[in-house]
């Protein structure tokens, strides 16, 4: 047996053994949604594409708009693009939502993607920074509504996002038991798999306590104010803030319901 023939037999075995000891992209499921956003065009002539085959494509409101390689343009609440995911609790169990994004604007609720009843209604959860401070720091917050109507704000310690720089956004939400839920949020350069996450392991709700807010429509970029009093000190009411993304970019949102899947397990996409 020659020498070379010998070296690529032994890297195929090692190969092979590698993805048995370590869960790999290659072991994930088919996700539930699956949006490029790799389109071109404007708001009215623009659908967000469902790669997924589960026939979800996205509808596009207000100013968004394709470059070919990102959807831009989430310039008030009413600029995003969302869809009903025909289930009135899709969160009812575990799940996993990732997606790209780059500068992102200067709002002071800079709204990624979230969960809620309709445009105006109750919402289920939110992902949204803060607007940056004089150091370029911001916040990553989830803000978490049960069907009780209470609302909780979990905040992740200060992070920077480079201009220009692409970064990955994964929520791991999983099903404890019952009506009691966990969740983790991830949030790294592009180019690195996070070990870490920003906010982790938190349980949103009491044990045995109520679960997420009845909500089917999934949006990302921009939504309208819903109608929730805000329970986070100090104590407050009022409606559950609206907000948008700004001028920067999104692109590949991949939601998978039904499979809590960390960083290192979700395939690797850039463009």
């Amino acid at each position: 047996m020659n020498s070379n023939r010998t070296a690529l037999l032994f890297a195929t075995a090692f190969a092979a053994l590698a993805a048995i000891a370590s869960p790999s992209a290659a072991s994930a499921p088919a996700p539930t949604l699956d949006w490029r956003l790799d389109d071109r065009g404007t708001s009215s002539r623009l659908v967000a594409a469902d790669a997924s085959g589960s026939g979800l494509d996205g509808m596009i409101g207000g100013n968004v708009r394709g470059t070919g390689a990102a959807f831009t343009g989430f310039t008030n609440p009413d600029s995003g693009v969302f869809v009903e995911l025909g289930d009135k609790h899709p969160f009812g169990k575990d799940a996993t939502l990732t997606l790209r994004l780059r500068n992102p604007g200067a709002a002071s609720r800079t709204v990624v993607a979230g969960l809620g009843a309709d445009g105006r209604g109750n919402r289920a959860w939110e992902i949204w920074f803060s607007a940056p401070d004089v150091a370029g720091r911001r916040v990553l917050n989830f803000t978490y509504a049960n069907w009780n109507g209470g609302v909780v704000n979990f905040a992740g310690d200060p992070v920077r996002i480079e201009t220009g720089a692409w970064h990955r956004l994964t929520l791991v939400w999983r099903q404890v038991r019952g009506r009691v839920y966990s969740f983790s949020l991830y949030l790294a350069p592009e180019a690195e798999i996070p070990r870490e996450p920003v906010i982790a392991d938190v349980t949103p709700g009491q044990a045995n306590g109520p679960g997420p807010a009845t909500g089917s429509l999934f949006y990302i970029g921009g939504r309208d104010r819903g109608w929730f009093a805000v329970e986070e000190p100090p104590a407050r009411t009022g409606s559950f803030p609206g907000g948008y993304f700004g001028r920067g970019e999104i692109a590949d949102v991949r939601l998978w319901l039904g499979a809590a899947l960390t960083p290192d397990r979700l395939p690797r996409t850039s463009r």
